[in-house]
Protein backbone atom coordinates (compact mmCIF):
# COMPACT_ATOMS: atom_id res chain seq x y z
CA UNK A 1 0.00 0.00 0.00
CA UNK A 2 2.92 2.49 0.99
CA UNK A 3 4.43 1.36 -2.60
CA UNK A 4 1.32 1.95 -4.29
CA UNK A 5 0.95 5.37 -2.69
CA UNK A 6 4.47 6.57 -3.07
CA UNK A 7 3.75 5.30 -6.71
CA UNK A 8 0.92 7.62 -7.17
CA UNK A 9 2.42 10.93 -5.80
CA UNK A 10 5.09 10.22 -8.41
CA UNK A 11 2.55 10.06 -10.87
CA UNK A 12 0.88 13.02 -9.93
CA UNK A 13 4.34 14.89 -9.95
CA UNK A 14 5.13 13.84 -13.58
CA UNK A 15 1.56 14.86 -14.57
CA UNK A 16 1.85 18.39 -12.92
CA UNK A 17 5.64 18.82 -14.81
CA UNK A 18 3.67 17.63 -18.34
CA UNK A 19 0.81 20.05 -17.74
CA UNK A 20 3.15 23.04 -16.49
CA UNK A 21 4.73 22.62 -20.07
CA UNK A 22 1.40 23.52 -21.60
CA UNK A 23 1.68 26.79 -19.85
CA UNK A 24 4.71 28.37 -21.63
CA UNK A 25 4.24 31.48 -23.35
CA UNK A 26 4.33 29.36 -27.02
CA UNK A 27 1.53 27.57 -26.36
CA UNK A 28 -2.13 27.72 -28.22
CA UNK A 29 -4.74 29.75 -25.59
CA UNK A 30 -6.33 25.85 -25.42
CA UNK A 31 -3.16 24.34 -23.97
CA UNK A 32 -2.75 26.63 -21.68
CA UNK A 33 -6.62 26.95 -20.59
CA UNK A 34 -6.75 22.48 -20.49
CA UNK A 35 -2.80 22.85 -18.11
CA UNK A 36 -4.15 25.51 -15.93
CA UNK A 37 -7.28 23.45 -15.38
CA UNK A 38 -5.33 20.09 -14.74
CA UNK A 39 -3.16 21.63 -12.15
CA UNK A 40 -6.14 23.40 -10.06
CA UNK A 41 -7.73 19.51 -10.68
CA UNK A 42 -4.56 18.73 -8.92
CA UNK A 43 -4.49 21.52 -6.02
CA UNK A 44 -8.12 20.83 -5.27
CA UNK A 45 -7.24 17.27 -3.40
CA UNK A 46 -5.26 16.83 -0.40
CA UNK A 47 -3.53 14.01 -2.16
CA UNK A 48 -2.77 16.40 -5.11
CA UNK A 49 -1.09 19.70 -2.98
CA UNK A 50 0.88 16.70 -1.50
CA UNK A 51 2.15 15.05 -4.46
CA UNK A 52 3.29 19.09 -5.70
CA UNK A 53 4.89 20.44 -2.80
CA UNK A 54 7.56 18.18 -4.30
CA UNK A 55 10.53 20.31 -5.59
CA UNK A 56 8.02 23.55 -5.16
CA UNK A 57 5.57 21.91 -7.89
CA UNK A 58 2.49 24.19 -6.15
CA UNK A 59 4.76 27.37 -6.02
CA UNK A 60 6.25 26.70 -9.85
CA UNK A 61 2.26 26.76 -10.71
CA UNK A 62 2.06 30.05 -9.38
CA UNK A 63 5.27 31.56 -10.85
CA UNK A 64 4.17 30.56 -14.75
CA UNK A 65 0.99 31.54 -14.41
CA UNK A 66 1.79 34.73 -12.89
CA UNK A 67 3.84 35.12 -16.07
CA UNK A 68 1.34 34.31 -18.33
CA UNK A 69 -0.55 37.15 -16.87
CA UNK A 70 -3.52 34.66 -16.36
CA UNK A 71 -6.44 37.19 -15.72
CA UNK A 72 -6.58 37.67 -19.44
CA UNK A 73 -8.63 34.79 -19.82
CA UNK A 74 -11.80 33.61 -18.56
CA UNK A 75 -10.33 30.00 -18.04
CA UNK A 76 -7.18 31.23 -16.95
CA UNK A 77 -8.33 33.70 -14.63
CA UNK A 78 -10.61 31.25 -12.41
CA UNK A 79 -8.28 28.39 -12.68
CA UNK A 80 -5.68 30.66 -11.17
CA UNK A 81 -8.14 31.89 -8.55
CA UNK A 82 -8.90 28.37 -7.66
CA UNK A 83 -5.17 27.60 -7.41
CA UNK A 84 -5.05 30.44 -5.01
CA UNK A 85 -7.99 29.57 -3.15
CA UNK A 86 -6.61 25.78 -2.66
CA UNK A 87 -3.26 26.98 -1.20
CA UNK A 88 -5.03 28.38 1.39
CA UNK A 89 -5.65 24.79 2.81
CA UNK A 90 -4.51 23.97 6.23
CA UNK A 91 -2.19 21.45 4.63
CA UNK A 92 -1.19 23.97 2.45
CA UNK A 93 2.41 25.73 3.06
CA UNK A 94 1.68 29.08 4.22
CA UNK A 95 5.28 30.49 2.14
CA UNK A 96 2.82 30.14 -1.12
CA UNK A 97 0.79 32.78 -0.55
CA UNK A 98 3.41 34.74 0.68
CA UNK A 99 5.62 34.99 -2.25
CA UNK A 100 6.17 37.72 -4.82
CA UNK A 101 4.73 35.28 -7.31
CA UNK A 102 1.21 35.31 -5.54
CA UNK A 103 1.04 38.85 -5.00
CA UNK A 104 1.68 39.51 -8.80
CA UNK A 105 -1.05 36.92 -9.66
CA UNK A 106 -3.65 38.43 -6.78
CA UNK A 107 -3.19 42.54 -8.62
CA UNK A 108 -3.47 40.61 -12.00
CA UNK A 109 -6.95 38.94 -11.11
CA UNK A 110 -8.32 42.23 -9.51
CA UNK A 111 -7.96 43.65 -12.80
CA UNK A 112 -10.50 41.78 -15.09
CA UNK A 113 -13.80 39.96 -13.85
CA UNK A 114 -15.73 37.08 -15.51
CA UNK A 115 -18.85 34.99 -13.85
CA UNK A 116 -18.99 31.63 -13.38
CA UNK A 117 -21.07 30.97 -16.14
CA UNK A 118 -18.87 33.23 -18.44
CA UNK A 119 -15.68 30.90 -17.69
CA UNK A 120 -17.74 27.76 -17.82
CA UNK A 121 -19.04 28.49 -20.98
CA UNK A 122 -15.15 28.45 -22.88
CA UNK A 123 -14.90 25.23 -24.74
CA UNK A 124 -13.95 21.56 -22.75
CA UNK A 125 -11.80 23.28 -20.72
CA UNK A 126 -14.28 25.52 -18.95
CA UNK A 127 -16.38 22.62 -19.15
CA UNK A 128 -14.21 20.92 -16.74
CA UNK A 129 -13.76 23.81 -14.69
CA UNK A 130 -18.11 23.79 -13.94
CA UNK A 131 -17.59 19.96 -12.97
CA UNK A 132 -14.80 21.03 -10.75
CA UNK A 133 -17.34 23.51 -9.07
CA UNK A 134 -19.28 21.03 -8.54
CA UNK A 135 -17.86 19.13 -6.91
CA UNK A 136 -16.31 18.99 -3.24
CA UNK A 137 -15.05 20.85 -1.65
CA UNK A 138 -15.89 23.90 -3.98
CA UNK A 139 -19.43 22.93 -4.12
CA UNK A 140 -20.17 23.44 -0.42
CA UNK A 141 -17.59 26.83 -0.49
CA UNK A 142 -20.15 28.18 -3.05
CA UNK A 143 -23.38 26.57 -1.61
CA UNK A 144 -22.21 28.55 1.82
CA UNK A 145 -21.58 32.13 0.66
CA UNK A 146 -23.35 32.25 -3.04
CA UNK A 147 -20.46 33.56 -4.66
CA UNK A 148 -20.80 33.79 -8.41
CA UNK A 149 -17.74 35.52 -10.50
CA UNK A 150 -14.27 34.78 -10.46
CA UNK A 151 -13.59 38.44 -8.39
CA UNK A 152 -15.72 37.10 -5.42
CA UNK A 153 -14.30 34.05 -5.14
CA UNK A 154 -10.74 36.00 -5.24
CA UNK A 155 -12.10 38.37 -2.31
CA UNK A 156 -12.43 35.26 -0.25
CA UNK A 157 -9.65 33.78 -0.70
CA UNK A 158 -7.74 37.02 -0.17
CA UNK A 159 -10.09 37.29 3.37
CA UNK A 160 -9.07 33.93 4.28
CA UNK A 161 -5.20 34.12 3.29
CA UNK A 162 -5.11 37.57 5.52
CA UNK A 163 -6.90 37.02 8.49
CA UNK A 164 -5.12 33.41 9.68
CA UNK A 165 -3.66 33.98 13.74
CA UNK A 166 -2.04 31.10 13.75
CA UNK A 167 1.58 31.27 15.46
CA UNK A 168 2.93 28.87 12.26
CA UNK A 169 1.50 31.17 9.79
CA UNK A 170 1.68 35.12 11.05
CA UNK A 171 5.30 35.39 9.40
CA UNK A 172 3.90 33.85 6.34
CA UNK A 173 0.13 36.60 6.75
CA UNK A 174 2.67 39.54 7.22
CA UNK A 175 4.99 38.93 4.10
CA UNK A 176 1.76 38.71 2.05
CA UNK A 177 0.18 41.81 3.64
CA UNK A 178 3.73 43.82 2.51
CA UNK A 179 3.52 42.32 -1.01
CA UNK A 180 0.30 43.08 -1.86
CA UNK A 181 1.45 46.82 -0.66
CA UNK A 182 4.64 46.30 -2.76
CA UNK A 183 3.35 44.80 -5.69
CA UNK A 184 -0.17 46.76 -6.06
CA UNK A 185 -3.00 44.28 -5.07
CA UNK A 186 -3.63 46.41 -1.74
CA UNK A 187 -3.68 49.78 -3.68
CA UNK A 188 -5.95 48.02 -6.61
CA UNK A 189 -8.16 46.64 -3.65
CA UNK A 190 -8.86 50.48 -2.59
CA UNK A 191 -9.72 51.54 -6.12
CA UNK A 192 -12.35 48.65 -6.29
CA UNK A 193 -13.39 49.63 -2.86
CA UNK A 194 -13.90 53.21 -3.94
CA UNK A 195 -15.47 52.71 -7.07
CA UNK A 196 -18.47 50.58 -5.57
CA UNK A 197 -18.77 52.78 -2.08
CA UNK A 198 -18.96 55.92 -4.59
CA UNK A 199 -21.94 54.05 -6.54
CA UNK A 200 -25.60 55.96 -6.21
CA UNK A 201 -27.29 52.91 -5.18
CA UNK A 202 -25.28 51.98 -1.72
CA UNK A 203 -27.58 48.28 -1.19
CA UNK A 204 -26.73 47.59 -5.13
CA UNK A 205 -23.31 46.99 -4.17
CA UNK A 206 -23.20 46.63 -0.76
CA UNK A 207 -22.34 42.93 -1.06
CA UNK A 208 -18.99 43.78 -2.99
CA UNK A 209 -17.98 46.80 -1.21
CA UNK A 210 -18.55 44.36 2.57
CA UNK A 211 -16.17 41.63 0.55
CA UNK A 212 -13.76 44.11 -0.61
CA UNK A 213 -13.45 46.10 2.60
CA UNK A 214 -13.21 42.47 4.75
CA UNK A 215 -10.04 42.24 2.54
CA UNK A 216 -8.38 45.74 3.67
CA UNK A 217 -9.60 45.35 7.09
CA UNK A 218 -7.26 42.50 7.63
CA UNK A 219 -4.35 44.05 5.46
CA UNK A 220 -4.37 47.08 7.75
CA UNK A 221 -4.70 45.09 11.08
CA UNK A 222 -1.17 45.47 13.13
CA UNK A 223 0.48 46.82 9.33
CA UNK A 224 0.80 50.18 9.83
CA UNK A 225 2.52 50.53 6.67
CA UNK A 226 -0.53 49.53 4.63
CA UNK A 227 -2.59 51.58 6.59
CA UNK A 228 -0.55 54.94 5.54
CA UNK A 229 -0.83 53.86 2.03
CA UNK A 230 -4.26 53.87 1.66
CA UNK A 231 -4.83 56.99 3.59
CA UNK A 232 -1.91 58.72 0.68
CA UNK A 233 -4.55 56.38 -1.77
CA UNK A 234 -6.08 59.19 -4.14
CA UNK A 235 -8.96 57.58 -5.51
CA UNK A 236 -10.96 59.08 -8.56
CA UNK A 237 -15.16 59.43 -7.59
CA UNK A 238 -18.28 60.48 -10.47
CA UNK A 239 -18.40 63.90 -8.09
CA UNK A 240 -14.63 64.28 -7.58
CA UNK A 241 -14.15 63.36 -11.13
CA UNK A 242 -16.77 66.31 -12.19
CA UNK A 243 -14.59 68.56 -10.69
CA UNK A 244 -11.51 67.38 -12.30
CA UNK A 245 -10.42 65.80 -8.46
CA UNK A 246 -9.41 63.12 -6.74
CA UNK A 247 -10.68 62.47 -3.44
CA UNK A 248 -8.24 60.83 -0.31
CA UNK A 249 -9.68 57.04 -0.05
CA UNK A 250 -11.01 57.39 3.34
CA UNK A 251 -12.47 60.11 2.75
CA UNK A 252 -15.01 57.96 0.06
CA UNK A 253 -15.29 55.81 3.63
CA UNK A 254 -16.49 58.23 5.12
CA UNK A 255 -19.26 59.15 2.63
CA UNK A 256 -20.04 55.33 2.33
CA UNK A 257 -20.56 55.45 5.95
CA UNK A 258 -22.71 57.70 5.88
CA UNK A 259 -24.96 56.03 2.86
CA UNK A 260 -25.17 52.50 4.27
CA UNK A 261 -26.12 54.20 7.69
CA UNK A 262 -29.32 55.74 6.21
CA UNK A 263 -30.21 52.38 4.62
CA UNK A 264 -28.96 49.86 7.58
CA UNK A 265 -31.92 48.30 7.84
CA UNK A 266 -30.65 46.30 4.78
CA UNK A 267 -29.07 43.74 6.19
CA UNK A 268 -26.04 43.95 3.08
CA UNK A 269 -25.88 47.41 3.64
CA UNK A 270 -25.37 46.83 7.77
CA UNK A 271 -22.54 44.54 7.34
CA UNK A 272 -20.73 46.74 5.18
CA UNK A 273 -21.29 49.89 7.63
CA UNK A 274 -19.88 47.50 10.22
CA UNK A 275 -16.35 46.73 7.81
CA UNK A 276 -16.26 50.10 7.10
CA UNK A 277 -16.32 51.41 10.01
CA UNK A 278 -13.66 49.01 11.16
CA UNK A 279 -11.47 49.97 7.82
CA UNK A 280 -11.67 53.38 9.40
CA UNK A 281 -10.53 52.70 12.85
CA UNK A 282 -7.82 50.94 11.48
CA UNK A 283 -6.65 53.89 9.12
CA UNK A 284 -7.08 56.63 11.91
CA UNK A 285 -5.05 54.23 15.10
CA UNK A 286 -1.86 56.16 15.87
CA UNK A 287 -2.26 57.16 12.32
CA UNK A 288 -1.90 61.59 12.68
CA UNK A 289 -2.38 61.66 8.90
CA UNK A 290 -5.18 59.70 8.51
CA UNK A 291 -7.38 60.67 11.65
CA UNK A 292 -7.01 64.46 9.78
CA UNK A 293 -8.13 62.93 6.54
CA UNK A 294 -10.77 61.21 8.03
CA UNK A 295 -11.90 64.24 10.26
CA UNK A 296 -11.93 66.25 7.87
CA UNK A 297 -14.16 64.46 5.67
CA UNK A 298 -17.39 64.62 8.21
CA UNK A 299 -15.64 61.27 10.11
CA UNK A 300 -16.50 62.50 13.57
CA UNK A 301 -20.09 63.46 12.59
CA UNK A 302 -20.83 60.03 10.71
CA UNK A 303 -19.30 57.80 13.21
CA UNK A 304 -21.31 60.28 16.00
CA UNK A 305 -24.49 59.99 13.90
CA UNK A 306 -23.76 55.63 13.71
CA UNK A 307 -24.07 55.87 17.62
CA UNK A 308 -27.23 58.11 18.20
CA UNK A 309 -29.22 56.61 15.08
CA UNK A 310 -29.03 52.91 17.04
CA UNK A 311 -29.58 53.99 20.67
CA UNK A 312 -31.48 57.35 20.36
CA UNK A 313 -31.55 60.14 21.65
CA UNK A 314 -30.50 60.13 25.81
CA UNK A 315 -33.20 60.19 28.30
CA UNK A 316 -35.81 59.09 25.88
CA UNK A 317 -35.43 55.60 26.65
CA UNK A 318 -35.79 53.33 30.39
CA UNK A 319 -32.15 52.11 31.56
CA UNK A 320 -33.15 48.89 30.76
CA UNK A 321 -34.83 49.41 27.18
CA UNK A 322 -31.42 51.35 26.30
CA UNK A 323 -28.94 48.66 27.55
CA UNK A 324 -31.41 46.29 25.23
CA UNK A 325 -30.09 48.34 22.14
CA UNK A 326 -26.50 48.45 23.44
CA UNK A 327 -27.06 44.53 23.05
CA UNK A 328 -28.57 44.49 19.97
CA UNK A 329 -25.91 46.92 18.37
CA UNK A 330 -23.17 45.85 19.99
CA UNK A 331 -20.80 45.01 17.36
CA UNK A 332 -21.92 48.46 15.41
CA UNK A 333 -21.43 50.70 18.40
CA UNK A 334 -18.01 49.16 19.29
CA UNK A 335 -16.22 50.06 15.87
CA UNK A 336 -18.00 53.47 16.15
CA UNK A 337 -17.01 54.46 19.11
CA UNK A 338 -13.19 53.16 18.40
CA UNK A 339 -13.55 55.16 14.79
CA UNK A 340 -14.14 58.14 17.85
CA UNK A 341 -11.46 57.44 20.20
CA UNK A 342 -8.88 56.92 17.65
CA UNK A 343 -9.85 60.58 16.45
CA UNK A 344 -9.63 62.25 19.94
CA UNK A 345 -7.04 60.52 21.46
CA UNK A 346 -4.12 61.82 18.84
CA UNK A 347 -5.62 65.20 18.30
CA UNK A 348 -7.32 67.59 20.99
CA UNK A 349 -9.05 69.63 18.49
CA UNK A 350 -11.26 66.88 18.06
CA UNK A 351 -12.44 66.37 21.45
CA UNK A 352 -13.87 70.05 21.26
CA UNK A 353 -15.64 69.35 18.09
CA UNK A 354 -16.70 66.08 18.89
CA UNK A 355 -18.11 67.69 22.11
CA UNK A 356 -19.61 70.43 20.80
CA UNK A 357 -21.32 68.72 17.96
CA UNK A 358 -25.06 67.73 17.89
CA UNK A 359 -25.24 64.29 16.81
CA UNK A 360 -29.16 64.00 15.74
CA UNK A 361 -28.35 66.58 13.49
CA UNK A 362 -25.07 64.84 12.17
CA UNK A 363 -27.51 61.68 11.97
CA UNK A 364 -30.26 63.68 9.45
CA UNK A 365 -27.67 65.22 7.91
CA UNK A 366 -25.90 61.98 7.11
CA UNK A 367 -29.59 60.25 6.21
CA UNK A 368 -30.07 63.31 3.73
CA UNK A 369 -26.40 63.19 2.14
CA UNK A 370 -25.96 60.11 1.22
CA UNK A 371 -23.40 61.18 -1.60
CA UNK A 372 -19.87 60.81 -2.04
CA UNK A 373 -18.81 64.19 -1.45
CA UNK A 374 -17.43 65.52 1.87
CA UNK A 375 -20.14 66.60 4.62
CA UNK A 376 -18.35 70.71 4.51
CA UNK A 377 -22.03 71.84 6.10
CA UNK A 378 -20.79 69.35 9.17
CA UNK A 379 -17.70 70.45 8.86
CA UNK A 380 -18.54 74.36 9.51
CA UNK A 381 -21.20 73.39 12.13
CA UNK A 382 -18.03 71.52 13.95
CA UNK A 383 -15.76 74.82 13.18
CA UNK A 384 -18.57 77.32 14.82
CA UNK A 385 -19.46 75.17 17.78
CA UNK A 386 -15.88 74.91 18.22
CA UNK A 387 -15.48 78.64 18.05
CA UNK A 388 -18.33 79.27 20.72
CA UNK A 389 -17.12 76.70 23.08
CA UNK A 390 -18.23 73.09 24.38
CA UNK A 391 -21.75 72.60 24.19
CA UNK A 392 -23.03 69.95 26.85
CA UNK A 393 -26.00 68.94 24.31
CA UNK A 394 -25.63 66.05 22.08
CA UNK A 395 -23.18 63.16 22.26
CA UNK A 396 -21.92 63.81 25.82
CA UNK A 397 -25.10 63.05 27.56
CA UNK A 398 -25.79 59.93 25.94
CA UNK A 399 -22.39 58.39 26.39
CA UNK A 400 -23.46 58.87 29.86
CA UNK A 401 -26.65 57.73 29.85
CA UNK A 402 -25.48 54.78 28.64
CA UNK A 403 -22.77 54.18 31.38
CA UNK A 404 -25.18 54.58 33.48
CA UNK A 405 -27.52 52.33 32.36
CA UNK A 406 -25.04 49.44 31.86
CA UNK A 407 -23.32 50.50 35.23
CA UNK A 408 -26.40 49.77 36.85
CA UNK A 409 -26.92 46.54 35.06
CA UNK A 410 -23.42 45.18 36.14
CA UNK A 411 -24.46 46.36 40.00
CA UNK A 412 -27.08 44.20 39.40
CA UNK A 413 -25.36 41.36 38.03
CA UNK A 414 -22.68 41.43 40.41
CA UNK A 415 -25.22 41.07 43.17
CA UNK A 416 -27.13 38.25 42.06
CA UNK A 417 -24.34 36.55 41.64
CA UNK A 418 -22.58 36.97 44.61
CA UNK A 419 -26.27 35.90 46.21
CA UNK A 420 -26.01 32.46 44.13
CA UNK A 421 -22.84 31.59 45.46
CA UNK A 422 -23.77 32.17 48.80
CA UNK A 423 -26.94 30.15 48.52
CA UNK A 424 -24.72 27.55 46.66
CA UNK A 425 -22.03 28.20 49.63
CA UNK A 426 -24.19 27.50 52.43
CA UNK A 427 -26.01 24.35 50.88
CA UNK A 428 -22.57 22.59 50.30
CA UNK A 429 -21.94 23.34 54.18
CA UNK A 430 -24.96 22.19 55.54
CA UNK A 431 -24.24 18.88 53.54
CA UNK A 432 -21.01 18.75 54.76
CA UNK A 433 -22.12 19.31 58.02
CA UNK A 434 -19.66 22.42 59.12
CA UNK A 435 -19.47 25.93 57.44
CA UNK A 436 -17.24 28.03 55.65
CA UNK A 437 -16.38 31.90 55.20
CA UNK A 438 -18.85 33.30 52.57
CA UNK A 439 -17.09 34.62 49.44
CA UNK A 440 -16.44 37.73 48.33
CA UNK A 441 -18.90 39.08 45.64
CA UNK A 442 -17.91 39.01 42.44
CA UNK A 443 -16.01 41.66 41.06
CA UNK A 444 -15.93 44.02 38.11
CA UNK A 445 -16.51 42.98 34.91
CA UNK A 446 -13.20 43.11 32.57
CA UNK A 447 -12.63 43.62 29.36
CA UNK A 448 -11.39 40.55 27.47
CA UNK A 449 -10.84 42.46 23.90
CA UNK A 450 -11.26 42.08 20.53
CA UNK A 451 -11.21 38.66 18.83
CA UNK A 452 -7.85 39.42 17.07
CA UNK A 453 -6.64 40.29 20.90
CA UNK A 454 -5.61 43.81 20.26
CA UNK A 455 -5.89 46.73 21.97
CA UNK A 456 -9.70 48.40 22.61
CA UNK A 457 -8.90 51.38 19.83
CA UNK A 458 -6.25 50.16 17.68
CA UNK A 459 -8.07 48.07 14.95
CA UNK A 460 -10.96 46.27 13.57
CA UNK A 461 -13.06 44.30 15.83
CA UNK A 462 -14.90 44.10 18.70
CA UNK A 463 -14.84 42.84 21.70
CA UNK A 464 -16.38 40.31 24.23
CA UNK A 465 -16.18 39.52 27.80
CA UNK A 466 -15.61 36.09 29.94
CA UNK A 467 -19.04 34.54 29.85
CA UNK A 468 -22.15 35.06 27.74
CA UNK A 469 -23.73 37.52 29.84
CA UNK A 470 -26.13 40.38 28.52
CA UNK A 471 -23.97 42.45 31.42
CA UNK A 472 -20.98 41.33 30.37
CA UNK A 473 -21.23 41.98 27.03
CA UNK A 474 -23.03 45.18 27.61
CA UNK A 475 -19.63 46.22 29.54
CA UNK A 476 -17.53 46.55 26.62
CA UNK A 477 -19.59 49.65 25.18
CA UNK A 478 -19.14 51.01 29.09
CA UNK A 479 -15.31 50.60 28.66
CA UNK A 480 -15.50 52.29 25.56
CA UNK A 481 -17.92 54.77 26.23
CA UNK A 482 -15.61 55.43 29.63
CA UNK A 483 -12.88 56.12 27.15
CA UNK A 484 -14.35 58.35 25.03
CA UNK A 485 -15.96 60.65 27.13
CA UNK A 486 -12.03 60.48 29.41
CA UNK A 487 -10.43 62.16 26.24
CA UNK A 488 -13.14 64.54 25.71
CA UNK A 489 -12.52 65.67 29.41
CA UNK A 490 -9.13 65.93 28.80
CA UNK A 491 -9.13 67.83 25.86
CA UNK A 492 -11.91 69.77 27.14
CA UNK A 493 -11.43 71.57 30.93
CA UNK A 494 -14.58 73.20 31.15
CA UNK A 495 -16.28 69.99 30.19
CA UNK A 496 -15.44 67.64 33.67
CA UNK A 497 -18.05 68.90 35.84
CA UNK A 498 -20.60 68.47 33.13
CA UNK A 499 -19.56 64.81 32.49
CA UNK A 500 -19.45 64.56 36.18
CA UNK A 501 -23.20 65.56 37.19
CA UNK A 502 -24.51 63.13 34.77
CA UNK A 503 -22.92 60.29 35.44
CA UNK A 504 -23.61 57.82 38.63
CA UNK A 505 -22.78 59.39 42.01
CA UNK A 506 -21.72 62.69 40.40
CA UNK A 507 -18.43 62.26 40.30
CA UNK A 508 -16.19 60.89 37.12
CA UNK A 509 -15.21 58.01 38.69
CA UNK A 510 -16.98 55.51 36.46
CA UNK A 511 -14.84 57.15 33.78
CA UNK A 512 -11.59 56.17 36.00
CA UNK A 513 -12.77 52.80 36.28
CA UNK A 514 -13.48 52.14 32.42
CA UNK A 515 -10.61 53.02 31.57
CA UNK A 516 -8.38 51.25 34.53
CA UNK A 517 -10.32 47.73 33.64
CA UNK A 518 -9.24 48.54 29.94
CA UNK A 519 -5.44 49.26 30.82
CA UNK A 520 -5.01 46.32 33.62
CA UNK A 521 -6.29 44.11 31.08
CA UNK A 522 -4.28 45.02 28.10
CA UNK A 523 -1.54 45.18 29.86
CA UNK A 524 -1.72 41.83 31.68
CA UNK A 525 -1.68 40.34 28.27
CA UNK A 526 0.65 41.96 26.63
CA UNK A 527 -1.94 42.93 23.93
CA UNK A 528 -0.76 46.88 23.73
CA UNK A 529 1.86 49.27 22.22
CA UNK A 530 4.02 51.28 24.16
CA UNK A 531 2.37 54.56 22.76
CA UNK A 532 -1.20 52.95 23.96
CA UNK A 533 0.64 52.38 27.33
CA UNK A 534 1.44 55.60 27.82
CA UNK A 535 -1.33 57.35 26.79
CA UNK A 536 -3.71 55.61 28.93
CA UNK A 537 -1.57 56.10 31.91
CA UNK A 538 -1.39 59.65 31.62
CA UNK A 539 -5.42 59.70 30.54
CA UNK A 540 -5.56 58.20 34.01
CA UNK A 541 -3.78 60.61 35.78
CA UNK A 542 -5.46 63.43 34.04
CA UNK A 543 -8.96 62.16 35.59
CA UNK A 544 -7.82 61.18 38.88
CA UNK A 545 -6.92 64.77 39.38
CA UNK A 546 -10.28 66.04 38.35
CA UNK A 547 -11.81 63.44 39.76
Amino acid sequence: MEAQERGELVQLQDDARYAMDGLAAGCSLDTQRESAVALTDMLCSRRGRMALRADGLAQQVLSSLAKLKAAKDGVLGLAATLALLMLTSEDAHPAYLASVAAAVLIEQLLQRNSTFEEACACGPSGAKLAKLLKARPLCTLLASTGVSSQRELLLITLEQATSSQQASKVAAVEKLKHNMRQYGALQRLGKLAAAAAAAHDAAAQARELHMLLLVLENATFTCQANGSTLVQLQVATPAAAARGQEQPFPAVLVSAAQQLLAQRADPECRQALHVCLSVLMNLSHQNPEGSAVISAAGGLAAAAATIVQLLGHAGQDSHQALCKQVLKHLELLSVALGVLINLVSGEPGNSRRLAGLDPAAAAAAAAAAGGDCMDTDLQEDSQQQQQQGVSCEGLVPLLCTVMTAVGRLLQQQEEKDAAQQQQQQGAAAGAAGSSTPAAAAAGAFNLLGSPRGSESASGSASGHLDGNSAAGEASIIEVYCGMLLGFLVRDCADLAPVVAAQLEGGSLQPVVGAVQRCLHFYVSTGAITEHTKVTLEELLQHLNSCA
